[in-house]
């Protein structure tokens, strides 16, 4: 389904995806709750106990600038490293 999903809104990282990998494992149950008025999801919880809340839609998020940064390919030499 979530594979069905991401390529019907054109994402294309599932493509590769095989369901059939995952036939031995328990189902997983999602609640998904989503405002009626905002039809925004709010909350994801599942029987585990795991509890996701969503808030804030359309907020400017107040984000900090880092005191010391690095170029893009410094990065990008530290992330091949770690491969």
């Amino acid at each position: 389904m979530l594979k069905t999903f991401a390529q019907d809104i054109g994402m294309h990282d599932l493509d590769k995806l095989d369901a059939n990998t995952y036939g031995g494992t328990a189902a997983l149950q999602l609640t998904l709750t989503v405002d009626a008025h905002s039809r925004q999801l709010v909350q994801v919880s599942s029987q585990s106990g795991y509890h996701l809340t969503y808030s804030g839609y359309g907020i400017a998020p107040h984000i900090t600038m880092p005191a010391h940064t690095i170029s893009s390919s410094d990065l990008q030499k530290r992330l091949s490293s770690i491969e």
